[in-house]
């Protein structure tokens, strides 16, 4: 027989009494002195420290026959484990441990015999097993080094199940509890599962993990993720950070000669000066627009006092997407801090201030033009705040509950019907009525007399521009469909309405984002200083333009410096700011919420409405007692709908569109086609 089968043969022996239901090894054997206890142990460890683990073997098994409670027994346990490990025998390693724990349940070795037992199992591919019992382990683990090692068995395995973001968290939970210096190798475990994140996989990382070991990792990485993504501003911010929350970290030099090289690469020192970007169509198809917008902004500059220490740069996009993408790039290279504008070309300037780091206002109906990402901003009047207000009006203001819609079939009707459904359903109101007419016909005898035959309403939004609002209301007043309130979006506020509709538009409610003939201060006093510097009166594209540029004039005036990163992240956090178009606040996606003005039709002409001065996205349907319903026109006139069940289901019959293109006046302007 060969030495190797003479050697294994009492081992086996051994695990066959280990696992059997018989009396422990070794209970038979005489007691023997500890010096001779004590030298068997120590001849057991020479030959396992000289790798000599045939003779190591036989050594520890004779000990634990002859001590099976002795003093190094679940030393012996352990380093018999250990061999077998190493013999790529881990099924009988985790015998050997689980009887180490089974006869030793308190002792210091049975909580590393647990952590080795998740080591087997990971050395064998089993991560399930691993995490199926990693939660009990840790909970019967006596100190912190024996959590650290199952902490970092974790790691390992999450690495190997390719999730970086849970290895990285169990690596530092591992380096929180190991009271010594770190794991080695654990360095490079966390190098390898750093550069596997992504940017938002660091981002969740930084708010979870306390270990400065671990965070200055972390944020190295972001650094050079943010420069490699051409956020060159957030990665100079996020790597100084780094080197002085930690100057002594292997990356500190790395992060200092990265920092120089984006500054000298990109010159980045010259967005020190406090500079705007005004980008507008100012000669093609929509110069007229570009035009009324810039002398909103220099209106603005004029007025606080800034234009010595804030310079202004305006570039014609000349209504084209290639002009406006090139001069996007022009200003970048002239150091801007922000842009205003565009109007019609909106996306693709959008686009390109993403990729330069460049917070861009834009003043555009575009539908999701702020999804382009986190340097983009809308400060303009959308369907969405339009519908918004008005569904807040009628349920909120005036109680009611059942609302109705007729709207032309196109773009711009369908989205404010859709939209208008939504907000109402929202409020706890049903759209009980919903009615389309082509955009051609000059009669609607058909779709209001199938409103009036079908549903009973308290109010009738109408979502179209003057020329064909003025026909359709006195129509509805013929075929007796009277006593309830009509809502009507901007488009309403035109003079054109009140000469085509007269009587019949009295009492009528419509919203705006800008009132000239308010009696806000603020209001009153930017028409004035317009008119006397140009000569006529502003409209709603001026006075948003001059908002977009108070609302960068006040965070220049309040932040350390005009870096395009810090005048976006000021943008993010600003809470509200009150100019002539309402109380406006960007919100997480860069899309302003609005303070809307109501306007009331009243003779011949349109009055203000008092609005709440909590703004309307700060508050719950519960925070509004509704008001008593005004009289409507022709009071005292007989309802002619007999009250009906509402229509069944609640949802819009057609999926929100896109983005709405309105083809009636747009503001008194010829309609822009987007």
């Amino acid at each position: 027989m060969k030495l190797r089968h003479l050697i294994l043969l009492p081992v086996l022996c051994f695990f066959l009494l280990i696992t059997a239901c018989g009396p422990r090894p070794g209970v038979t054997g005489p007691p023997r002195h500890a010096d001779s206890e004590r030298a068997l142990f120590l001849q057991a460890e020479r030959d396992f420290r000289a790798r000599s683990f045939d003779q190591a073997l036989p050594r520890y098994n004779t000990y634990l026959s002859r001590y099976p409670q002795g003093r190094w027994a679940p030393d012996a346990l352990m380093r018999e484990a250990e061999i077998y490990r190493s013999r790529e025998d881990a099924a009988t390693a985790r015998k050997l441990y689980g009887y180490l724990i089974d006869q030793f349940p308190v002792h210091s070795r049975a909580g590393d015999a647990r952590a080795e037992i998740l080591a087997t199992y990971y050395e064998e591919g089993a991560y399930k097993e691993v995490i199926r019992q990693a939660d009990g382990f840790l909970r019967q683990s006596r100190n912190g080094a024996q959590q650290s090692k199952i902490y970092l068995t974790l790691g390992d395995t999450y690495l190997a199940m390719e999730s970086p973001i849970n290895a990285v968290y169990f690596y530092a939970k591992a380096d929180e509890q190991n009271p010594g210096p770190a794991e080695e190798g654990l360095s490079e475990k966390i190098r390898e599962a750093v550069r596997r994140l992504s940017t938002a996989d660091i981002l969740s990382l930084l708010e979870r993990v306390r270990d400065p070991f671990i965070r200055g990792y972390l944020m190295y990485y972001q650094g050079v993720q943010e420069i490699d993504e051409e956020r060159f501003e957030d990665g100079i911010r996020t790597l100084t950070q780094f080197a002085n929350l930690y100057p002594d970290h292997e990356y500190g030099d790395e992060a200092e000669e990265l920092i120089q090289e984006v500054r000298t690469r990109y010159a980045l020192g010259s967005f020190s000066q406090r500079s705007v970007g005004c980008l507008l169509p100012l000669t093609g198809t929509y110069q007229v627009y570009g035009n009324r917008a810039l002398r909103g902004v220099q209106l603005a500059m004029e007025e606080s006092g800034a234009e010595g220490e804030i310079t202004l740069i305006v570039k014609d996009t000349g209504s084209n997407s290639g002009e406006a993408v090139a001069r996007v790039g022009e200003m970048a290279r002239e150091g801007v801090s922000a842009i205003i504008g565009p109007i019609a070309t909106a996306d693709s300037a959008a686009v390109t201030a993403q990729e330069l780091g460049i917070p861009i206002i834009t003043l555009t109906q575009k539908s999701e033009i702020t999804r382009l990402g986190d340097f983009v901003f809308r400060n303009f009047l959308t369907p969405r705040i339009q519908a918004q207000t008005l569904a807040a009006y009628a349920v909120r203001t005036l109680g009611m509950d059942r609302l109705a819609v007729l709207y032309p079939d196109e773009k711009y009707g369908a989205t404010f019907m859709n939209l208008f459904w939504e907000e109402a359903a929202a409020l706890g109101a049903t759209v009980t009525a919903v009615e389309a007419y082509d955009t051609e016909q000059t009669d609607f005898a058909g779709p209001i007399k199938r409103l009036a035959s079908r549903e009973d309403f308290q109010a009738l939004f109408i979502p179209d521009g003057p020329s064909k609002t003025g026909l359709i209301v006195p129509q509805l007043a013929f075929y007796e469909v009277t006593g309830i309130q009509l809502l009507g979006t901007n488009l309403w506020h035109s003079r054109e309405l009140l000469k085509m509709a007269g009587k019949f538009v009295r009492g009528a409610v419509l919203t705006d984002v800008f009132f000239e003939d308010s009696e806000s201060p603020r209001v009153r006093q930017f028409v004035e200083a317009f008119t006397r510097r140009y000569g006529e009166a502003p409209g709603f594209i001026e006075a948003l333009a001059y908002d977009s540029a108070r609302i960068l004039l006040e965070i220049f005036q309040s932040a350390e410096f005009g870096s395009p990163t810090a005048v976006r992240n000021a943008l993010m956090r600003f809470e509200g700011f009150q100019g002539v178009t309402g109380l406006t606040a960007f919100d997480e996606s860069g899309e302003a919420h609005k303070t809307l003005f109501l306007l009331r039709i009243e003779e011949d002409q349109f009055v203000e409405l008092p609005v709440s001065p909590v703004p309307l996205w700060q508050r719950s349907p519960q925070e509004i007692q509704p008001l008593p319903m005004p009289p409507p026109p022709g009071e005292g006139e007989e309802n002619p709908f007999p009250s009906r069940a509402p229509r069944e289901g609640g949802a819009a019959p057609f999926p929100a569109d896109p983005g709405p293109t309105p083809s009636t006046e747009f503001g008194g302007l010829p309609a822009i086609s987007y």
